[in-house]
């Protein structure tokens, strides 16, 4: 439900979400904010239905999430979303809290209206959402750049699991195949994640994923193979 502005719903975790020490993975709550963030939009008349209607879709284009703590399966959290800024892309924010109120995790979002047929950015020109002027404790996303000393990491076609209502691939998707590379490589829990999508990936597609370690995090850069199209920047902050 929405108070002020801000859209908050509960969660419960479950067996499923959780690694093998009991921890919430954080491709779980990536998920969550896109399912959030989409339940209010449809509250405001923003959501899927309501842009294939205007001819457009929302497509993440920038993502920064810290976690200070990672809930437990079983446990009980909040999530509570709100948008800063609708011009001429969308600024949304969230924060996770546990049952005392305290804030465990938060998340900086940036969403591009794309037009369905140009698959270009487009404007968005009426809105109903109250703007919030209220910032997420992750900070905002900054723009990544692409190491010059990356090593291959691995190989990953796209298959039609990956792909969403859009008909590319879906945003979590690419943190859970960064993610299947990090988890190998440190077997530690991020304390923060940013993510620039750059591009689309559609069926059957090749993604080359490469990396290179840096002293307080791992740098991902996605390509598909053969154009060497970059579609995907990556921070894992350990």
């Amino acid at each position: 439900m929405e108070s002020n502005g801000v859209w908050e719903e509960s969660f419960t975790f479950q067996k499923s979400q959780a690694d093998e020490q009991g921890a919430v993975r954080i491709t779980t709550l990536c998920s969550l904010l896109q399912e959030i963030a989409n339940n209010h939009a449809d509250f405001r008349k923003l959501g899927y239905a309501d842009m294939q209607e205007k001819g457009l879709f929302w497509a993440l284009s920038r993502l920064r999430i810290k976690v200070d703590r990672y809930p437990a399966w079983k446990e009980k959290i909040a999530l509570r979303t709100w948008v800063s800024e609708m011009e001429p892309f969308s600024h949304r924010h969230f924060t996770f809290h546990e049952p005392s109120g305290a804030i465990i995790a938060s998340a900086y979002t940036i969403w591009v209206p794309v037009n369905v047929e140009t698959r270009k950015p487009a404007r968005l020109k009426t809105t109903g959402i109250p703007l919030m002027n209220i910032l997420s404790p992750s900070g905002a996303p900054e723009k990544l750049l692409p190491s010059s000393d990356a090593k291959p990491a691995l190989t990953h076609v796209v298959v039609s699991d990956d792909l969403d209502l859009a008909g590319h691939t879906n945003n979590v998707k690419y943190v859970e195949w960064i993610m299947a590379h990090y988890d190998a490589e440190t077997q530690k829990s991020p304390r923060a994640l940013v993510v620039n999508y750059l591009g689309e990936t559609l069926l059957r597609d090749e993604v080359m994923i490469s990396f290179q370690p840096d002293a307080d995090y791992f740098a991902y850069r996605l390509q598909i193979a053969g154009s060497g199209k970059e579609v995907c920047l990556a921070r894992v902050y350990l």
